[in-house]
């Protein structure tokens, strides 16, 4: 799906400065996704997936496509700052497990694709964060499509970690991190602390093994 805008026309005077009004706007509006989402249930503040798109859209018509594609590579602050994350709008919206149209709309507002190679403060790419939420398959999935350079699944954070790591920690399956520029080799790369994929796939079914025990002899 395509998500068109009808933005003004770029010339310097339209998008030097207002790229970082368009950042800030959406790091606010990506934090309202937050809220909602881990602040417990409230029907009152119902947020829909529709309600997200409109208004993500809505917010990007106001800015022109130069302002568009400079928002999507801008971090907020400096290095050294105690508040600095150094996260770009698609590592936010991976963060607050925005929705997958949510997440296919800034993957197509930056062409460039620079985002999906951006390391934040602790090195991770958007991907990373994606393999660490629940139900975020289709995300990781769609992440992988956009990397037309296949580095993110190999990119390595600070602790020597891949992708496939956070993946397996988390037990978020898909083989899209074995087919795309991977392989099965993956399984067995080991991070700074020793731990592999395979190790944390271990861990997981011996941990669900001993649930299962334990509740048979209740």
């Amino acid at each position: 799906m395509n998500y068109n805008l009808r933005s003004t026309t770029t010339t310097p005077s339209s998008w030097k400065g207002k790229h970082r009004l368009l950042r800030l706007a959406l790091e606010v509006q990506l934090e309202k996704v937050r809220s909602l989402q881990f602040g417990g249930h409230h029907p009152e503040l119902e947020y829909s997936v529709e309600e997200q798109i409109s208004e993500i859209l809505l917010l990007l018509s106001q800015y022109s496509e130069k302002a568009i594609h400079m928002a999507m590579i801008k971090t907020i602050g400096r290095r050294g700052d105690p508040e600095y994350t150094g996260r770009c709008p698609l590592h936010l919206a991976c963060d607050t497990n925005a929705p997958f149209q949510v997440i296919h709309i800034l993957l197509q507002m930056e062409p460039t694709r620079t985002a999906i190679l951006h390391r934040d403060k602790w090195e991770d790419l958007p991907l990373h964060t994606a393999c660490s939420r629940k139900d975020y398959t289709e995300v990781v999935e769609l992440l992988l499509q956009y990397d037309n350079s296949k580095r993110s699944v190999i990119t390595k954070r600070y602790d020597g970690s891949l992708p496939i790591h956070t993946a397996c920690r988390y037990v978020i399956w898909t083989s899209g991190l074995i087919t795309t520029g991977g392989g099965w080799f993956l399984f067995f790369s080991s991070c700074d602390v020793g731990m592999t994929p395979i190790l944390w796939i271990s861990i997981f079914i011996f941990s669900a093994y001993s649930v299962s025990f334990w509740v048979l002899q209740v």
